[in-house]
């Protein structure tokens, strides 16, 4: 006898996990080998796009030379174009990646980089306004991968998990180690070909990484929402919130950006920085009045979110400013060489890989808030080690400038992934590209704002020129300020976290709370069904958690159904005698006696018999005509089976049937989908188990078949890195 039924008992589920719809899963249906080869690509989500920001700072003054430029205040528009189209349509791109997919966004992203990245390379037979112009369009290439990898690794590992600590490690890491592969890169094609090889070289790297990505990247299995009319996904965008949101930030950062060259005098510069205010502020009234799909859902925004934010957007901030200036230092004022100054900036890789693993070893120690402070701390003392110094062109390598270079990848690797990680565990799984999108939003136009911000600073420090040296140390002091608002706005998320602490997160699959178990008094009761209508499922089980009972106490994912470590059960249920109205299903087989005594028996019947082949042919006939006169509709097809003509129950173990809709426990435990999100409207339902278990298409919740054996199925805390 199945484990979980004896003695008449109801069976005993897995552990019960956070409230909400099953997602997180995912990497239980790879082998080892995918799950890797899932992790390098995802990471290169976060490579590429850092690789295409820095791979212009060695080269900053041989692009203008070879443009010609005269006013080199202009020159930050090199990195600031690239960084403000990145951190603002990153909205856009998770959101459609939420609709059209986080997989198909990838491969397109990386075609459009591709793109943007030859008219780059070409732009030297043109100007440096072509330059610029493809710039700004390669960051809305790379919009469309962050956010969307992000949202992968929220869909395919379970909140709490060590999985996704890794995962979310390791898409940090590639944050500072991505910008130096585009640093050197960019630095040696610089002496030995041009600048513009750099660019093609990025564009055949993106059209390899998009063919890979096709065939290895693993994506939810589409959603309801996602099989719908190409034209009515396009109407769940927020395309007045899109214009909005897009064209304010765009507005103020172009205002900040160009201030320092045409100075603040320049009447189009307040006039812009006035219209993206304005446009702002509409953007916020329509997300919060206006649109039914708003693209950021501030109603969803806790305190604790804001904080996330804003000392994120501190940290990046500074981390531009740092970055772009000491460049600055080192080609202008050190006149070093593009090869000999991205040498220099060499040790931040093997930092890189140092700060990851204590980044890793921390959010599995202590709360990400705590590593999100120190990050703070970090990126406060990397530009401080370089402007305390007035003399630090004369100084030495190994004093000021190697300790800066040492502290800085703390702050990148540590900041980013406590960020992420928080934000994912803050937002339901349908809207992880929008957890992604905010934090890439925040990330990629700080450090074009700041760049904006110091620059200004710059040119009113630096006399007209004449103090290059003090202009850069302005600049230097004012990301310390930034990042030590952001430490101040840590201490304050700490303060509450220990005040107002979170609820804990379980690792076990999404179910109701484990001391509740099938058919005890705390179970709600459903309503009672009425003629006109579908009747509601018995509250017999209160989750899709109890389809599979585990051997061993660990949490373990609901979908795996492997004879090793699981045991399932016999998803096959008896057809209804005929009633003259709707009667409920039952929801399994309390014992054989009660069954048969429902279903009148000949006299000379005897009580048992020896199960014949015959019987096994006529039941499975009898399946297969009922399948084919089942219709779509559910309702149709439950008063199809209730006019079915009864038949004698064969001998079978006791069996429990397939759950067919959320429960009443599961929807009222604060759910962040409603039925109909999850297993789509009554005329989509086809398909996915709703025919009452006698469909041979069922399928869970997230699309999956239960048929399909999974491969290698492992346990969430019991595997290893």
């Amino acid at each position: 006898m199945e484990k979980g039924i004896q003695d008449g008992q109801a069976p005993v589920g897995p552990p019960g996990g956070p409230p909400g719809p099953p997602g997180g899963w995912l990497f239980t249906r790879m082998s080892r080998k995918q799950e890797i080869l899932f992790n390098i690509m995802v990471a290169m989500l976060q490579l590429i796009p850092q690789s295409t920001l820095t791979t212009v700072m060695p080269v900053s003054k041989d692009i203008g030379q070879s443009f010609s430029v005269s006013n080199v205040s202009v020159l930050p528009w090199v990195v600031a174009a690239y960084a403000l189209s990145f951190g603002t349509f990153i909205l856009i791109g998770g959101r459609l990646g939420d609709i059209f997919g986080h997989k198909t966004m990838v491969v397109i992203g990386y075609g459009w980089l591709s793109f943007w990245s030859i008219v780059a390379g070409l732009s030297h037979y043109a100007g440096y306004e072509v330059f610029f112009v493809a710039r700004g369009f390669q960051g809305i290439g790379a919009s469309l991968l962050v956010p969307n990898g992000l949202a992968l690794l929220g869909r395919t590992y379970p909140p709490g998990s060590k999985q996704k600590i890794f995962a979310f490690t390791l898409f940090g890491m590639c944050a500072p180690i991505g910008a130096y592969p585009g640093m050197i890169f960019g630095a040696l094609f610089t002496r030995y070909a041009g600048w513009w090889w750099s660019f093609y070289t990025l564009a055949m790297v993106c059209c390899f990484l998009a063919i890979a990505a096709t065939f290895i990247l693993v994506s939810p299995p589409p959603t309801p929402k996602q099989m719908l009319p190409v034209r009515e996904r396009l109407r769940e965008m927020d395309w007045l919130g899109a214009v909005t949101g897009v064209g304010g930030l765009v507005c103020v950062q172009v205002s900040l950006v160009s201030a320092p060259a045409s100075g603040w005098s320049t009447q189009y510069i307040f006039m812009l920085l006035i219209l993206g205010i304005l446009l702002i502020a509409f953007f916020i009234v329509t997300e919060l009045k206006i649109a039914e799909q708003p693209l950021v859902p501030f109603r969803m925004l806790k305190a604790d979110v804001g904080f996330v934010l804003g000392a994120v957007a501190c940290g990046w901030a500074t981390f531009g400013i740092w970055t772009w200036f000491l460049w600055k230092f080192l080609l202008t004022i050190k006149l070093d060489a593009p090869l000999e100054a991205a040498l220099q900036v060499f040790p931040i890789v093997p930092v890189a890989f140092i700060a990851s693993v204590l980044t890793a070893w921390m959010m599995k120690k202590c709360q990400p808030c705590w590593t999100l402070f120190w990050a703070l701390v970090a990126f406060a003392f990397g530009p401080l080690l370089l402007a305390i110094d007035s003399g630090i062109n004369t100084t030495t390598y190994w004093s000021w400038t190697f300790a800066s270079l040492v502290v800085m990848p703390f702050g990148m690797d540590m900041s980013f992934p406590a960020a992420t990680l928080i934000m994912s565990n803050y937002f339901p799984p349908q809207q992880q590209g929008v957890a992604g999108s905010l934090i890439s939003t925040t990330v990629y136009y700080s450090i074009s704002l700041g760049i904006g911000l110091a620059s200004t600073v710059e040119v009113h420090v630096n006399d007209h020129g004449r103090k290059r040296l003090a202009g850069v140390r302005g600049a230097w002091y004012m990301g310390v300020g930034l990042a030590g608002l952001g430490v101040l706005i840590c201490v304050a998320f700490i303060v509450r976290s220990i005040l107002h602490p979170a609820p804990s997160i379980s690792t076990g699959p999404p179910g109701p709370p484990a001391h509740i178990t099938p058919g005890s008094k705390e179970q709600m009761t459903p309503p009672e069904p009425s003629p006109e209508r579908k009747p509601s499922r018995p509250a017999t089980q209160t989750s899709l958690a109890t389809t599979v009972v585990p051997d061993s106490p660990e949490p373990q994912s609901p979908k795996l159904s492997d004879p090793g470590p699981f045991r399932s059960f016999n998803f096959e249920m008896d057809f209804m005698p005929p009633s003259s109205t709707p009667t409920l299903i039952p929801p399994r087989r309390q014992s054989l006696q009660n069954n048969h005594a429902t279903t009148p028996r000949s006299p000379q019947a005897p009580q048992t018999r020896k199960s014949r082949k015959s019987d096994a042919t006529y039941h499975s006939k009898q399946i297969r005509k009922v399948d084919a006169d089942i219709s779509h509709s559910p309702s149709e097809s439950l008063l199809h089976l209730q006019a079915s003509s009864p038949r004698m129950p064969i001998s079978s173990p006791p069996t429990m049937s397939l759950p067919t809709e959320l429960d009443p426990v599961y929807r009222s435990r604060g759910s962040f989908e409603s039925e109909e999100e999850v297993v789509g409207r009554p005329a989509q339902r086809h398909g996915y188990g709703h025919n009452y278990g006698l469909s041979s298409e069922l399928r869970d919740v997230d699309g999956f078949g239960y048929e399909v054996k999974p491969v290698a199925p492992r346990g969430i805390m019991g595997d290893k890195f």
